[in-house]
C-alpha cells in the first residue's frame, strides 16, 4: 500500500509538471500571436483606404 501511495504521489508530481510545461508553452505562444496581431494590425493601418 505504501508503495503505491508513493508512484501516485510521484504521478501526481509528474502531472503538475506536465500541466506547468504546458502553461509555459501557452504563454509563449499567447506572447507570439500577439506580436503577430500588432504587426498585422500596423500592416492594415498602413495600406490605403480602398473607394
Amino acid at each position: 500500500m505504501s508503495r503505491r501511495v508513493t508512484r501516485l504521489e510521484n504521478d501526481t508530481a509528474s502531472i503538475y509538471e506536465l500541466i506547468t510545461e504546458v502553461r509555459s508553452t501557452q504563454d509563449e505562444h499567447t506572447r507570439r500571436f500577439d506580436r503577430i496581431e500588432n504587426t498585422l494590425n500596423e500592416v492594415v493601418r498602413r495600406l490605403p483606404e480602398s473607394s
